[in-house]
Parts: structure tokens; C-alpha cells; sequence
């Protein structure tokens, strides 16, 4: 695996759990419009399946999948951020962290370092390089 690909694991594990954290708004939504009819108490029948709970354990299983996916993102940041910081070039290294880490475009990581567009771009494939090499140098054999 090359460093950006790694660096590219880091945006796609964001995006899952944006998703994740979305699909278990809509799972909150959809369980609050369930109703839960009352009945007379019935001696002997078929026991009828339960909805509300059914919602209740979609719901825990989505937010424990999403801490997973948090816990993961955790490490992740923190493995990025060592090898970025081992970058020698600190206007590189500023520019790696705001795209990569939080996850900023270009115009906005110019417009925050008051870098032109042009310079970002070529301070991002310097700084890309040199993640490619410390990554490189870390990854086990």
C-alpha cells in the first residue's frame, strides 16, 4: 500500500461513518412513528413480534458498528499525524494535516494560510512525496 492510498483509507473510513451516523438518524426517526398498540392480555396465542424492539436493537447495532468505525479513525489520525509530522518542511506539513486530517480543499487550506492556490497545490505534492518516503520507512516489511 502506497501513502496515499493510506492517506485515501482516512477519507473513505470519514465517509463511512458519516454514513453510519446518517442511517442511524433515519433508524431514530423511523422507531418514533412506530406505535405500539395496546392489547388485552391473551392466555394463549401466537406471540406477535415486537417492531419497537426490533428498531431499539437495529439501533444499538448501528451505534456500536459506529464505534468501531470511531475507534478506528482514532488510530488511524493518530498514525497519520506522526508520519506527518516527520515531514522537515513545516509549510508541508501544514498543508498535509489540512487536507488530509481535516479533511479541508484547497481553497479553503489557501485561504486559511494565505498561500496562493498555485503554491498549495505545490507545496501538497512536495509534502505528498515526502509522506510517500516516511511512510515507506515505517511500513513493516
Amino acid at each position: 500500500m502506497t501513502g496515499k492510498e493510506y492517506l485515501a483509507e482516512f477519507k473513505n473510513l470519514n465517509r463511512s461513518i458519516e454514513q453510519m451516523q446518517e442511517y442511524i438518524q433515519e433508524l431514530r426517526e423511523r422507531s418514533v412513528s412506530i406505535s405500539h398498540p395496546l392489547q388485552e392480555i391473551v392466555v394463549q396465542h401466537t406471540p406477535q413480534h415486537d417492531k419497537l424492539a426490533d428498531w431499539a436493537s437495529r439501533i444499538v447495532d448501528a451505534e456500536d458498528q459506529l464505534v468501531e468505525l470511531s475507534n478506528q479513525r482514532i488510530d488511524m489520525y493518530s498514525a497519520i499525524f506522526k508520519k506527518i509530522v516527520e515531514i522537515p518542511d513545516l509549510n508541508q506539513q501544514s498543508i498535509m494535516m489540512a487536507r488530509y486530517l481535516q479533511l479541508m480543499k484547497y481553497d479553503d487550506v489557501a485561504c486559511d494560510t494565505g498561500f496562493s492556490i498555485q503554491y498549495v497545490y505545490e507545496l501538497h505534492s512536495k509534502g505528498l512525496k515526502a509522506f510517500e518516503k516516511v511512510f515507506e520507512g515505517s511500513e513493516p516489511a
